[in-house]
């Protein structure tokens, strides 16, 4: 399953529901709906891991940063891994983390498998 969007590309592979956003993009409310309606669907009710790419984002709005994903009663996530490459991407995903007390565990990892790693850890440990 795929979906491509101008701001970036959704795949859900092995349990993860992943997002490489692309360079550039700014992310606003609308966008983060659609991240949670696209892994609601791609999940189909079944919990899952994530791995969002946002090494090359511009920049996510202040009401983007407050919506509270994790209270979407469609998703039940085990835990999230946060690709990062720089020190604005990791203060995007610091500022995040900080806005949102996240109940799942979530990490940032400069490599992508060592963070596909993690995720595949806690999915066979929560038995997914």
């Amino acid at each position: 399953m795929e979906k491509q969007l101008p701001w970036g590309k959704m795949y859900y592979q092995d349990g993860v529901f992943i997002c490489d956003i692309a360079k550039g993009a700014h992310i606003d409310i609308a966008e983060m709906d659609i991240w949670a309606d696209t892994a609601a669907e791609f999940s189909a009710g079944q919990p899952f891991t994530f791995l969002v790419n946002l090494s090359e984002m511009k920049s996510v709005s202040k009401e983007a940063r407050r919506l509270k994903i994790y209270e979407d009663e469609r998703l039940h996530i085990i835990a999230g891994a946060i690709q990062i490459k720089s020190v604005l991407s990791k203060m995007l995903a610091n500022f995040f983390l900080q806005m949102n007390k996240i109940p799942s565990p979530v990490r940032m990892f400069n490599d992508r498998e060592k963070a596909l790693s993690w995720l595949a850890k806690l999915q066979n440990d929560e038995g997914a």
